[in-house]
């Protein structure tokens, strides 16, 4: 979909800055303004556990407006919040069926007024030149391909993306219903340049078909673009060895490539799903790697949304949670639950940080007096459900230890 706004700024005074905040109730690229793109991210912004929080984007455009009339433009999307998520085909509409935008762009004046333009009746919104999109059905990467190619009016290129081969071929079985198959139909008019906007895929292999007869295949072409959340680098390794230097680097692409958003088990099959036990299992390496400090405290909110929720406060294993009817929210798991316990404290040893211990006490709290289901002497009841030996009984151990900790901290 393709929503469109139109303004006019009149004879005022010159603007000292202009800021556009974005609420996007779906997945959207970022808006244009008179035909000039508004910043670099993608997939934003982002999924989270959208009844309980919507994230916004804001951005500053003071370059971007004009005296007079000016037109904002935005591409919207399915995305993760009416889309399709899941394995085993998955579900659609789990948030809504609707989607839309809701925008503000606030203008301050140099003579010190201020104009407000809200997204309002007056905006327009039709069909644009996408016209389907998937998480899992659109793209050793992250990301998609962007192409530069001109071909016939109506030819089609198809690209299927793959993490290995088989026999030779691109091996599409290990990645079970997703598709990962992105599909551009030219327009005749010379060279353009093409990219998908509401999908991405984990791969190394692409097969290319339909692909216009006697224009190369080349970084001209066609480039791999990887996407992830935006990070500053903090921490670093390099040794004398270099199959050390070699794995280090493997580890840093691998937790780039499935922090994406929310901290995802895969980037490639039909799930990239925030499963809690991979994901804090991951904390305390990915936070010396990276400033993690607001993708984690954003996840975690989440996490204690949907935990209390359930009425033994046990915590969904892959947060957002895509099935509310599934055993996720009433089946403790060992470790995976434990994520209410890990994840805030793994934060404050990286970062610190005493606030988000207070937040996310009654999690960790709760989570040990009624969420662990136990045995007649306190431990893990082993008739239950389990995700059988991931980790070492250990880990119960340490999340007393953790939440005792938590209770020192905080008095």
């Amino acid at each position: 979909m393709t929503t469109l706004g139109v303004w006019d700024n009149g004879p005022r005074a010159k603007p000292l800055q202009d800021h556009l905040f974005d609420n996007i109730i779906f997945l959207a690229c970022p808006a244009e303004i008179n035909g000039q793109r508004v910043g670099d991210a993608v997939l934003s912004p982002g999924w989270q556990s959208y009844n309980h929080r919507h994230a916004y984007d804001t951005f500053d455009v003071t370059e971007l407006v004009q005296e007079g009339q000016n037109a904002i433009g935005v591409i919207t999307g399915e995305g993760w919040f009416s889309g399709r998520l899941g394995y085993g085909g998955g579900r659609r509409n789990i948030y809504g069926d609707t989607i839309g935008v809701i925008s503000l762009l606030k203008i301050n004046y140099q003579n010190g007024t201020v104009q407000n333009i809200p997204s309002d009746a007056t905006w327009k919104s039709g069909y644009g030149p996408i016209v389907n999109s998937e998480i899992y059905d659109g793209q050793n990467l992250v990301g998609w391909v962007r192409l530069n190619v001109a071909g016939e009016s109506g030819q089609d290129i198809r690209l299927v993306h793959t993490e290995v081969l088989e026999n030779g071929e691109v091996a599409t079985r290990p990645l079970r219903q997703a598709k990962a198959t992105d599909t551009f139909i030219l327009n005749g008019n010379g060279a353009q340049t093409l990219q998908p906007h509401f999908t991405f895929h984990g791969f190394r292999y692409v097969q290319v078909e339909g692909w216009p007869k006697g224009v190369p295949i080349d970084g001209d072409t066609m480039k791999a673009i990887v996407i992830y959340s935006d990070m500053e680098r903090t921490g670093e390794i390099e040794t004398s060895n270099t199959l050390l230097n070699k794995f280090h680097e493997n580890v840093r692409w691998s937790m780039k490539g499935n922090f994406l958003s929310i901290p995802t088990d895969y980037p490639q099959r039909d799930e990239r799903l925030g499963w809690t036990g991979d994901g804090h299992a991951s904390g305390p390496t990915a936070n010396y790697l990276y400033d993690t400090a607001g993708f984690w405290r954003g996840w975690l909110k989440d996490v204690q949304s949907e935990q209390f929720e359930s009425e033994r406060r046990v915590p969904p294993f892959v947060i957002p949670d895509w099935n509310e009817n599934s055993a996720s929210r009433r089946q403790p798991r060992s470790v995976w639950g434990h994520v209410v316990v890990a994840g805030p404290f793994d934060h404050y040893q990286s970062f610190g940080d005493l606030d988000m211990l207070r937040e996310q006490l009654p999690s960790a709290q709760a989570w040990l007096d009624t969420g662990i289901s136990r045995d007649e002497v306190g431990l893990w009841n082993r008739t239950t459900g389990q995700f059988a030996d991931w980790r070492v009984l250990i880990i119960m151990l340490l999340g007393v230890w953790r939440i005792g900790c938590m209770g020192l901290l905080l008095g």
